[in-house]
Protein backbone atom coordinates (compact mmCIF):
# COMPACT_ATOMS: atom_id res chain seq x y z
CA UNK A 1 0.00 0.00 0.00
CA UNK A 2 1.24 3.53 -0.97
CA UNK A 3 -0.16 6.76 -0.45
CA UNK A 4 -3.42 5.54 -1.57
CA UNK A 5 -5.53 2.40 -0.73
CA UNK A 6 -7.43 1.19 -3.47
CA UNK A 7 -10.95 -0.75 -2.48
CA UNK A 8 -10.40 -3.32 -5.38
CA UNK A 9 -6.34 -3.94 -5.37
CA UNK A 10 -5.80 -3.25 -1.58
CA UNK A 11 -8.81 -4.91 0.22
CA UNK A 12 -10.14 -6.91 -2.92
CA UNK A 13 -13.75 -5.66 -3.09
CA UNK A 14 -15.47 -7.77 -6.55
CA UNK A 15 -17.42 -4.57 -6.92
CA UNK A 16 -20.09 -7.10 -8.70
CA UNK A 17 -23.24 -5.64 -6.83
CA UNK A 18 -23.61 -9.04 -4.79
CA UNK A 19 -21.89 -8.27 -1.64
CA UNK A 20 -18.20 -6.08 -0.35
CA UNK A 21 -19.11 -5.66 3.10
CA UNK A 22 -15.83 -7.09 4.46
CA UNK A 23 -13.54 -5.29 2.32
CA UNK A 24 -15.54 -1.50 2.23
CA UNK A 25 -15.37 -1.88 6.21
CA UNK A 26 -11.93 -2.57 6.15
CA UNK A 27 -11.10 0.00 3.39
CA UNK A 28 -13.19 2.93 5.43
CA UNK A 29 -11.65 1.56 8.27
CA UNK A 30 -8.07 2.13 7.11
CA UNK A 31 -8.38 5.42 5.73
CA UNK A 32 -9.95 7.03 8.61
CA UNK A 33 -7.10 5.68 10.23
CA UNK A 34 -4.51 6.36 7.77
CA UNK A 35 -5.89 9.84 6.46
CA UNK A 36 -5.07 8.16 3.15
CA UNK A 37 -6.90 8.88 -0.01
CA UNK A 38 -9.23 6.48 -0.82
CA UNK A 39 -9.78 5.59 -4.41
CA UNK A 40 -12.71 3.19 -5.38
CA UNK A 41 -12.42 1.78 -9.51
CA UNK A 42 -15.63 1.35 -11.96
CA UNK A 43 -18.28 -1.24 -9.89
CA UNK A 44 -20.64 -1.57 -8.14
CA UNK A 45 -19.95 -2.44 -4.15
CA UNK A 46 -22.92 -3.20 -2.14
CA UNK A 47 -22.81 -2.51 1.51
CA UNK A 48 -25.38 -5.23 3.18
CA UNK A 49 -25.60 -2.80 6.76
CA UNK A 50 -27.22 -0.23 8.07
CA UNK A 51 -24.73 1.01 9.86
CA UNK A 52 -22.33 3.97 8.23
CA UNK A 53 -18.91 2.73 7.12
CA UNK A 54 -17.74 6.27 7.54
CA UNK A 55 -17.71 8.50 10.94
CA UNK A 56 -14.49 10.20 11.32
CA UNK A 57 -13.35 12.97 9.05
CA UNK A 58 -9.84 13.97 7.99
CA UNK A 59 -9.30 12.21 4.29
CA UNK A 60 -10.26 12.48 0.45
CA UNK A 61 -12.17 9.60 -1.42
CA UNK A 62 -12.22 9.81 -5.24
CA UNK A 63 -14.63 7.44 -7.37
CA UNK A 64 -14.21 7.04 -11.07
CA UNK A 65 -17.21 8.99 -11.64
CA UNK A 66 -20.61 8.49 -12.44
CA UNK A 67 -22.43 8.27 -15.47
CA UNK A 68 -26.25 8.44 -14.37
CA UNK A 69 -28.82 5.98 -15.35
CA UNK A 70 -29.30 6.01 -18.95
CA UNK A 71 -32.75 3.66 -20.10
CA UNK A 72 -31.10 3.33 -23.70
CA UNK A 73 -27.50 2.95 -22.40
CA UNK A 74 -27.65 0.77 -19.26
CA UNK A 75 -24.04 -0.44 -19.79
CA UNK A 76 -22.86 3.22 -18.66
CA UNK A 77 -23.05 2.49 -15.53
CA UNK A 78 -20.46 0.19 -15.62
CA UNK A 79 -17.73 3.05 -16.62
CA UNK A 80 -18.32 4.65 -12.76
CA UNK A 81 -18.43 3.67 -9.17
CA UNK A 82 -21.33 3.04 -7.22
CA UNK A 83 -22.12 2.40 -3.60
CA UNK A 84 -25.08 0.54 -2.68
CA UNK A 85 -25.73 0.45 0.74
CA UNK A 86 -28.47 -0.44 3.15
CA UNK A 87 -28.40 2.58 5.03
CA UNK A 88 -26.10 5.77 5.18
CA UNK A 89 -22.82 5.26 3.49
CA UNK A 90 -21.10 8.77 5.74
CA UNK A 91 -22.05 9.42 8.49
CA UNK A 92 -19.52 12.18 10.01
CA UNK A 93 -19.40 13.20 13.48
CA UNK A 94 -15.95 14.35 13.55
CA UNK A 95 -14.61 18.06 13.14
CA UNK A 96 -12.44 17.46 10.57
CA UNK A 97 -13.42 17.30 7.05
CA UNK A 98 -13.94 14.74 4.44
CA UNK A 99 -13.59 15.55 0.81
CA UNK A 100 -15.13 13.31 -1.66
CA UNK A 101 -15.86 13.47 -5.26
CA UNK A 102 -16.35 10.96 -7.38
CA UNK A 103 -18.89 8.54 -7.70
CA UNK A 104 -22.66 7.39 -7.05
CA UNK A 105 -25.13 6.38 -4.03
CA UNK A 106 -28.28 4.26 -4.83
CA UNK A 107 -31.25 2.57 -3.25
CA UNK A 108 -32.50 0.37 -5.11
CA UNK A 109 -34.07 -1.26 -2.10
CA UNK A 110 -35.75 2.20 0.26
CA UNK A 111 -33.27 2.73 3.38
CA UNK A 112 -34.97 3.53 6.38
CA UNK A 113 -36.92 7.44 6.71
CA UNK A 114 -35.35 10.13 7.32
CA UNK A 115 -31.75 8.07 6.94
CA UNK A 116 -29.25 10.60 4.56
CA UNK A 117 -26.75 9.02 2.32
CA UNK A 118 -24.51 11.92 3.24
CA UNK A 119 -24.45 13.32 7.07
CA UNK A 120 -22.53 16.11 8.16
CA UNK A 121 -22.39 16.64 11.76
CA UNK A 122 -19.86 17.40 14.46
CA UNK A 123 -19.14 15.98 17.92
CA UNK A 124 -21.74 13.53 19.40
CA UNK A 125 -23.56 15.22 21.90
CA UNK A 126 -21.68 18.47 21.92
CA UNK A 127 -22.92 21.64 22.00
CA UNK A 128 -20.10 23.52 21.45
CA UNK A 129 -19.73 25.54 18.31
CA UNK A 130 -15.93 24.87 18.10
CA UNK A 131 -17.19 20.89 17.59
CA UNK A 132 -18.61 21.79 14.36
CA UNK A 133 -17.29 19.59 10.98
CA UNK A 134 -15.72 21.95 9.40
CA UNK A 135 -14.31 22.95 5.70
CA UNK A 136 -15.88 19.90 4.13
CA UNK A 137 -16.01 18.71 0.48
CA UNK A 138 -19.18 17.10 -0.98
CA UNK A 139 -18.34 17.30 -5.19
CA UNK A 140 -19.94 15.24 -8.27
CA UNK A 141 -21.86 12.82 -6.44
CA UNK A 142 -24.69 10.74 -7.47
CA UNK A 143 -27.03 10.00 -4.97
CA UNK A 144 -30.42 8.02 -6.44
CA UNK A 145 -33.80 6.78 -4.12
CA UNK A 146 -32.53 7.82 -0.62
CA UNK A 147 -34.65 8.52 2.12
CA UNK A 148 -32.65 12.17 2.30
CA UNK A 149 -29.75 12.63 0.06
CA UNK A 150 -27.46 15.51 1.75
CA UNK A 151 -28.31 16.53 5.62
CA UNK A 152 -26.33 18.49 7.97
CA UNK A 153 -26.11 18.91 11.71
CA UNK A 154 -23.89 20.75 13.00
CA UNK A 155 -21.58 21.85 10.32
CA UNK A 156 -19.82 25.35 8.91
CA UNK A 157 -18.04 25.92 5.95
CA UNK A 158 -19.38 22.99 3.58
CA UNK A 159 -19.28 22.83 0.03
CA UNK A 160 -21.40 20.61 -1.73
CA UNK A 161 -21.11 20.98 -5.62
CA UNK A 162 -21.89 19.35 -8.99
CA UNK A 163 -24.09 16.77 -7.41
CA UNK A 164 -27.41 15.48 -8.63
CA UNK A 165 -29.95 13.80 -6.24
CA UNK A 166 -32.85 11.97 -7.66
CA UNK A 167 -35.82 10.30 -6.00
CA UNK A 168 -35.32 11.17 -2.56
CA UNK A 169 -38.39 10.02 -0.32
CA UNK A 170 -38.47 12.96 2.07
CA UNK A 171 -35.72 15.84 0.98
CA UNK A 172 -33.07 15.68 -1.30
CA UNK A 173 -31.10 18.07 1.00
CA UNK A 174 -31.82 18.03 4.50
CA UNK A 175 -30.06 21.33 6.55
CA UNK A 176 -30.10 21.57 10.59
CA UNK A 177 -27.39 23.47 12.11
CA UNK A 178 -27.91 23.02 15.18
CA UNK A 179 -24.86 24.99 17.13
CA UNK A 180 -23.06 26.53 13.72
CA UNK A 181 -22.61 30.31 13.77
CA UNK A 182 -24.01 32.75 10.88
CA UNK A 183 -20.89 33.26 9.10
CA UNK A 184 -20.14 29.47 8.08
CA UNK A 185 -20.00 30.63 3.97
CA UNK A 186 -21.12 27.32 3.34
CA UNK A 187 -22.00 26.81 -0.24
CA UNK A 188 -24.44 24.34 -2.09
CA UNK A 189 -23.99 25.20 -5.30
CA UNK A 190 -24.24 24.32 -8.85
CA UNK A 191 -26.76 20.56 -7.92
CA UNK A 192 -29.47 19.38 -9.43
CA UNK A 193 -32.36 17.56 -7.93
CA UNK A 194 -35.16 15.96 -9.25
CA UNK A 195 -38.06 13.84 -7.82
CA UNK A 196 -41.08 14.18 -5.78
CA UNK A 197 -40.07 14.42 -2.04
CA UNK A 198 -43.33 15.75 -0.16
CA UNK A 199 -41.03 17.88 2.64
CA UNK A 200 -38.91 19.75 0.05
CA UNK A 201 -36.14 19.45 -2.68
CA UNK A 202 -34.13 21.79 0.10
CA UNK A 203 -35.43 21.45 3.47
CA UNK A 204 -33.69 24.24 6.11
CA UNK A 205 -34.42 23.96 10.04
CA UNK A 206 -31.70 26.78 10.68
CA UNK A 207 -28.15 28.43 10.74
CA UNK A 208 -26.42 30.71 8.24
CA UNK A 209 -24.31 31.93 6.25
CA UNK A 210 -25.33 30.03 3.07
CA UNK A 211 -25.34 30.68 -0.75
CA UNK A 212 -27.66 28.29 -2.50
CA UNK A 213 -27.25 29.21 -5.94
CA UNK A 214 -26.81 28.14 -9.55
CA UNK A 215 -29.14 24.87 -8.74
CA UNK A 216 -32.04 23.14 -10.47
CA UNK A 217 -34.97 21.86 -8.75
CA UNK A 218 -37.39 19.85 -10.65
CA UNK A 219 -40.61 18.36 -9.06
CA UNK A 220 -42.38 17.55 -5.49
CA UNK A 221 -44.57 19.72 -3.52
CA UNK A 222 -41.94 22.76 -2.48
CA UNK A 223 -38.47 23.56 -4.01
CA UNK A 224 -36.66 25.67 -1.16
CA UNK A 225 -38.59 25.48 2.24
CA UNK A 226 -37.15 27.31 5.59
CA UNK A 227 -39.18 25.96 7.91
CA UNK A 228 -37.23 27.70 11.93
CA UNK A 229 -36.97 24.09 13.77
CA UNK A 230 -36.14 25.34 17.44
CA UNK A 231 -32.64 24.31 16.47
CA UNK A 232 -32.01 27.24 18.89
CA UNK A 233 -30.08 29.02 15.99
CA UNK A 234 -31.54 31.88 13.96
CA UNK A 235 -30.84 31.42 9.97
CA UNK A 236 -29.09 34.40 8.73
CA UNK A 237 -27.34 35.70 6.35
CA UNK A 238 -28.48 33.47 3.35
CA UNK A 239 -28.73 34.07 0.51
CA UNK A 240 -30.57 32.05 -2.96
CA UNK A 241 -29.46 33.12 -6.18
CA UNK A 242 -29.86 31.91 -9.84
CA UNK A 243 -31.54 29.03 -9.11
CA UNK A 244 -34.34 27.25 -11.43
CA UNK A 245 -37.22 25.67 -9.42
CA UNK A 246 -40.07 24.54 -11.66
CA UNK A 247 -42.63 21.39 -11.61
CA UNK A 248 -43.45 21.88 -7.64
CA UNK A 249 -47.17 20.93 -6.76
CA UNK A 250 -47.62 23.49 -3.78
CA UNK A 251 -44.64 26.42 -2.75
CA UNK A 252 -41.28 27.70 -4.97
CA UNK A 253 -40.11 28.44 -1.84
CA UNK A 254 -42.09 28.95 1.75
CA UNK A 255 -40.79 30.00 4.71
CA UNK A 256 -42.58 29.32 8.04
CA UNK A 257 -42.16 29.81 11.71
CA UNK A 258 -44.09 27.09 13.41
CA UNK A 259 -46.11 27.90 16.48
CA UNK A 260 -44.18 27.69 19.54
CA UNK A 261 -40.71 28.32 17.73
CA UNK A 262 -38.26 31.44 19.26
CA UNK A 263 -35.97 31.59 16.30
CA UNK A 264 -35.63 34.14 13.29
CA UNK A 265 -34.43 34.56 9.89
CA UNK A 266 -32.86 37.80 8.59
CA UNK A 267 -30.82 39.30 6.19
CA UNK A 268 -31.99 36.94 3.77
CA UNK A 269 -31.58 37.70 -0.29
CA UNK A 270 -33.73 35.84 -2.84
CA UNK A 271 -32.19 37.01 -6.72
CA UNK A 272 -31.99 36.11 -10.23
CA UNK A 273 -34.64 33.15 -9.60
CA UNK A 274 -36.85 31.54 -11.94
CA UNK A 275 -39.11 30.31 -9.36
CA UNK A 276 -42.70 28.50 -10.10
CA UNK A 277 -44.64 28.30 -7.07
CA UNK A 278 -44.47 31.55 -6.05
CA UNK A 279 -43.18 33.36 -2.28
CA UNK A 280 -44.62 32.82 0.46
CA UNK A 281 -43.77 33.60 3.83
CA UNK A 282 -45.88 32.81 6.85
CA UNK A 283 -45.70 33.57 10.30
CA UNK A 284 -48.42 30.60 12.14
CA UNK A 285 -47.98 32.76 15.28
CA UNK A 286 -50.07 35.16 14.27
CA UNK A 287 -48.74 38.18 14.90
CA UNK A 288 -45.28 39.79 15.53
CA UNK A 289 -41.99 40.20 12.58
CA UNK A 290 -39.59 37.36 12.60
CA UNK A 291 -38.55 37.73 8.98
CA UNK A 292 -36.55 40.07 9.49
CA UNK A 293 -34.03 42.85 6.77
CA UNK A 294 -33.22 41.32 2.97
CA UNK A 295 -34.92 41.93 -0.53
CA UNK A 296 -36.92 39.81 -3.22
CA UNK A 297 -35.46 41.12 -6.24
CA UNK A 298 -34.64 40.08 -10.29
CA UNK A 299 -36.89 37.27 -9.82
CA UNK A 300 -39.15 35.81 -12.30
CA UNK A 301 -42.14 34.51 -10.13
CA UNK A 302 -44.88 32.23 -11.86
CA UNK A 303 -47.96 31.42 -9.30
CA UNK A 304 -49.59 27.79 -10.11
CA UNK A 305 -53.26 27.90 -10.89
CA UNK A 306 -54.53 28.28 -6.89
CA UNK A 307 -52.59 30.86 -5.91
CA UNK A 308 -53.33 34.23 -5.18
CA UNK A 309 -51.79 35.86 -4.27
CA UNK A 310 -48.30 35.03 -5.76
CA UNK A 311 -45.94 36.58 -3.52
CA UNK A 312 -47.61 36.29 -0.19
CA UNK A 313 -46.00 38.04 2.93
CA UNK A 314 -46.73 38.12 6.26
CA UNK A 315 -44.86 38.21 9.73
CA UNK A 316 -41.39 40.84 8.42
CA UNK A 317 -40.17 43.45 8.66
CA UNK A 318 -37.58 45.93 6.69
CA UNK A 319 -38.31 43.92 3.25
CA UNK A 320 -38.15 45.04 0.12
CA UNK A 321 -39.52 43.47 -3.44
CA UNK A 322 -38.67 45.13 -6.37
CA UNK A 323 -37.97 44.72 -10.06
CA UNK A 324 -39.52 41.19 -10.14
CA UNK A 325 -41.41 39.49 -13.10
CA UNK A 326 -44.56 38.57 -11.52
CA UNK A 327 -46.67 36.20 -14.04
CA UNK A 328 -49.63 33.89 -13.76
CA UNK A 329 -50.52 30.10 -15.62
CA UNK A 330 -54.42 31.42 -14.22
CA UNK A 331 -57.12 32.49 -16.54
CA UNK A 332 -58.19 34.78 -13.88
CA UNK A 333 -57.44 38.09 -12.27
CA UNK A 334 -55.27 37.36 -9.08
CA UNK A 335 -52.89 39.65 -6.70
CA UNK A 336 -49.65 40.29 -7.64
CA UNK A 337 -47.83 40.99 -4.32
CA UNK A 338 -49.33 40.69 -0.64
CA UNK A 339 -48.26 42.38 2.58
CA UNK A 340 -50.13 41.50 5.77
CA UNK A 341 -50.65 43.74 8.79
CA UNK A 342 -48.06 41.87 10.61
CA UNK A 343 -45.51 43.57 8.13
CA UNK A 344 -43.07 46.71 9.22
CA UNK A 345 -41.34 48.66 6.98
CA UNK A 346 -41.81 46.57 3.76
CA UNK A 347 -42.50 48.06 0.17
CA UNK A 348 -42.40 47.20 -3.03
CA UNK A 349 -41.14 49.02 -6.13
CA UNK A 350 -40.67 48.05 -9.94
CA UNK A 351 -42.07 45.26 -10.33
CA UNK A 352 -43.62 43.99 -13.57
CA UNK A 353 -46.83 42.31 -13.72
CA UNK A 354 -47.88 39.98 -16.14
CA UNK A 355 -51.55 39.24 -17.86
CA UNK A 356 -54.27 38.67 -15.26
CA UNK A 357 -51.42 40.20 -12.53
CA UNK A 358 -52.59 42.82 -10.47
Amino acid sequence: MGRTLDLVDDFHAAGDNVDDTGPIDDWAAAIQATGKVGTAPPGRFRYKRSTSPFTKGGYKIRGAGHMGLNAKNPWLMDRGTYFIPDGGLFKIQDTRAIDIAGFGIMYPTPAPDWVPAIMLDGVAGSSDVLDCNQDSRIDNILILGASVGFQTGSAVSYHKTRCRIEGARQSSVLLNEVTSPGSGDSKIYGNWYSGQPPYGHARILGGGGLDMSNNKFNGGAIGIAVVMGGTKESFAPAFFNNNSIEGVTQFGFLFQKPPGVAEVAGNIGISNNEIVGGITIMDQQGGGQWFLDGHISGNRIYGLPWQNPIVNISGSKNLSVGCNRILTFNSVSVRGITFSTTCIGCAESGNFRGPNVT
